[in-house]
């Protein structure tokens, strides 16, 4: 058994029309169990802010001198003690503007463009910013509408699902469990159980809701380089190289290669576009792409919804690669660890710097805002 982790509340609460929304202001306790059974780690997360977003919240938005917003998946909503890129593209912003720049974060972790999309068009009319980004990878372009749903057992949150459509109850076949939660794992628990090493029911419970949410006889991660199942041949024939492997419905893409064929997302940009505030795209190449030097890895849907995308909103797009310095020194440490290709601060900085020398050194932001007041000079 590889080390679990477990929240003691969810960090989702279910949302009907965006999939989910994260719970303003939410203090969370993560439990990290070893191998071996003991408790190894215990943090306190603290990341969701009184707006419902990730990450703190530094200055008056109202007083700002530029007010931008930013829609996007986990790498905006992914944070390194508390920090997100946005964060960091707010300070870089003000440095380089001499004026007060406030970075909205509607950063939404299993976000696709889709779902981003929907909440731009909620949030936008709200917050009225003069500046939206809509900052995606590539594996965005595909992906599928999800929602989170709390399931109670005994009045408390016993499990977390992702659905694939929206309804209020776990009874959905495509449901797969998201995160382990067990609500006796509190701060207090974990301290004592990290410096007794005791293998006690709370631990007992995690092991068995982990088990449970893996499956009988199954993996967590799944192996390419297995002799029991044959990708290519499982691509080739049923059209997804999971097909076969129990609920990958997480993997499985759209099943659209134009965004014209969804109503929702027409609605929502033509919605977005009634707001008449400048918009852009902002591609994140990811490891794979900067060590290829190419911005876009993609498969032929998803370059038939790249190509839908940007015909359909007609906005322009800041691409990571075409705003950097290449090659990149040393790539690996634009991640969170060697698995993990979300930002690490310096991936943070990495996307922060290349938006800013768009925006800024290239001169995009006056094309996009004309003689804005946080554009001139005192």
């Amino acid at each position: 058994m590889e080390t679990i982790s477990a929240y003691d509340v969810s960090h989702w609460t279910y949302d009907e029309a965006f999939g989910y929304a994260y719970p303003p202001g939410r203090r969370i306790h993560l439990t990290t169990v070893s191998a071996d059974g003991t408790v190894a780690g215990c943090e306190t997360i603290n990341s969701i802010n009184e707006r419902g977003n990730i990450g703190p919240i530094e200055g008056d938005y109202e007083q700002a001198a530029l007010k931008i917003a930013v829609f996007g998946d986990s790498w905006a909503a992914f944070h390194v003690d508390g920090m997100t890129w946005t964060d960091i593209f707010q300070r870089e912003m003000t440095e380089r503007l001499g004026k007060p720049v406030h970075v909205l974060n509607f950063g939404r972790d299993g976000y696709g463009i889709l779902q981003m999309f929907d909440l731009a068009a909620h949030e936008v009319g709200r917050w009225k910013p003069d500046l939206v980004i809509v900052g995606f990878i590539t594996n965005d372009l595909a992906r599928r509408r999800t929602w989170r749903l709390e399931v109670a057992k005994d009045e408390v949150t016993d499990r977390i699902l992702t659905l694939w459509q929206p309804v209020s109850t776990g009874k959905d076949a495509t449901a797969m469990d998201t995160f382990i939660v067990h609500a006796d794992a509190t701060a207090q628990w974990c301290e004592r159980a990290r410096s007794s090493q005791i293998k006690d029911e709370v631990v007992a419970a995690i092991q068995k809701k982990w088990q449970r949410a893996l499956g009988p006889g199954k993996k967590k991660y799944t192996d390419i380089m297995a002799l029991d199942h044959s990708f290519l041949f499982s691509r080739l024939a049923y059209g997804s190289p999971f097909h076969g492997l129990g609920n990958w419905q997480a993997l499985r893409p759209l099943e659209i290669d134009s965004y014209t064929q969804d109503e929702r997302f027409m609605r929502a940009q033509e919605k977005l576009e009634s707001y008449d505030i400048p918009t852009l795209l902002f591609h994140h190449a990811f490891y794979p792409e900067v060590i290829k030097e190419q911005e876009f890895i993609v498969n032929y849907q998803e370059q038939s919804l790249l190509d839908s995308l940007l015909a359909v909103t007609g906005l322009p797009m800041v691409t990571t690669l075409d705003n950097t310095d290449l090659p990149v020194e040393n790539p690996e440490a634009l991640n969170t660890t060697p698995d993990d290709y979300h930002p690490s601060l310096k991936g943070m900085e990495f996307y922060s710097d290349a938006l800013t020398r768009a925006l800024i050194d290239k001169k995009m932001l006056p094309k996009l805002l004309g003689a804005h007041p946080a554009l001139t000079t005192d």
